[in-house]
């Protein structure tokens, strides 16, 4: 644990200074995949993952984010692999992203593994920012970088993690997303280059607590870092009832607040939603954030002993 622990202080200390943070989704407890490539084989079967979520309702060119992934371990071995496919929309911007994960596995002891894990893919940018309305100055003039669109690029990803875990609880830490994503904007007498995102580094840790045969608390934590932005923290705390309910709230300090609610069928079906409001002056803009995901666990062709898995 010594180890994992200065490897997310080395992570910290490794940014470099610029732009901004990416985002976050309330149902992340349902697969951390796009978070830590770590944490790919983590369920021991392969396992499929729907989430949407629509941020800021009431909220004109509020974002809008659609994440499919799909990860699984690989028949006997301590390999993991996966994949995701994300778009995001927000204002006249669009962001689509592919990655592929691995994930190399190592028990400890009968109780913790380690898994170490690297990401790498490609993103897409572009902004319509013809379709925008502008508006002429007292001179009649525009600004002729609104006046045409970004030009679309493929840019390159890596990114890489460590999850570490037991029955009963935790750790992880990751920096997904290495390479900073641009756009391009030509008009006849400039080019301007923006910084769309940046690189982030995610700790992030949790415990269940067994409190009787059929209920079961959770809590989880996690904070995220990243250049010329504020450190978001945030904390999730669940009730799970036979091991088919889940019942929760979540705290985004100085961001937002909500509660999830998650249902599981036959253990292999789970659907999960999630509501939250901005605890700060956004609040009067819009009318919540809303959140849906979907799981599906397929067999496996080789069977393998698993305790539940609540992270």
């Amino acid at each position: 644990m010594k180890y994992t622990i200065a490897i997310a202080m080395i992570f910290l200390g490794a940014l470099n200074l610029s732009a901004q943070q990416e985002g976050f989704m309330g149902q992340m407890l349902m697969n951390k995949l796009t978070l830590n490539p770590g944490y790919a084989g983590y369920r021991e079967r392969p396992i499929l993952t729907f989430a949407h979520r629509q941020q800021w309702t009431g909220f004109a060119g509020a974002p809008m984010t659609t994440v499919i992934s799909y990860d699984r371990p690989l028949s006997k071995s301590s390999l993991a692999m996966g994949t995701s496919l994300g778009h995001t929309r927000m204002g006249p911007t669009t962001a689509s992203e592919f990655n592929g994960y691995f994930a190399v596995r190592t028990r400890l002891n009968n109780r913790a593994t380690i898994s170490w894990g690297m990401n790498a893919g490609v993103n897409l940018f572009q902004a319509n920012l013809t379709g925008l309305r502008n508006t002429a100055d007292s001179f009649g003039q525009q600004d002729e970088t609104l006046l045409t669109n970004s030009r679309s690029e493929l840019v390159p990803q890596i990114g890489f993690g460590c999850y570490y875990f037991t029955q009963g609880y935790y750790f992880g830490v990751s920096m997904p997303k290495l390479v900073k994503t641009k756009s391009v904007i030509k008009s006849d007498f400039t080019e301007k280059s923006n910084v769309i995102s940046e690189k982030s580094a995610y700790i992030m840790g949790g415990k269940s607590h067994k409190v009787k045969r059929d209920l079961m608390f959770t809590y989880n934590g996690f904070m995220i870092a990243s250049p010329y932005s504020p450190i978001t923290v945030g904390t999730f705390a669940t009730a799970v009832v036979e091991q088919k309910y889940t019942l929760g709230a979540y705290y985004i300090l100085a961001q937002s607040a909500g509660v999830l609610f998650q249902f599981e069928f036959d253990r292999t079906m789970k659907f999960g939603y999630s509501y939250d409001v901005s605890t700060n002056a956004l609040i009067r803009t819009n009318f919540g954030s809303h959140e849906i995901s979907f799981n599906y666990l397929f067999k496996n062709k080789v069977k393998r002993a698993t305790y539940p898995r609540f992270f």
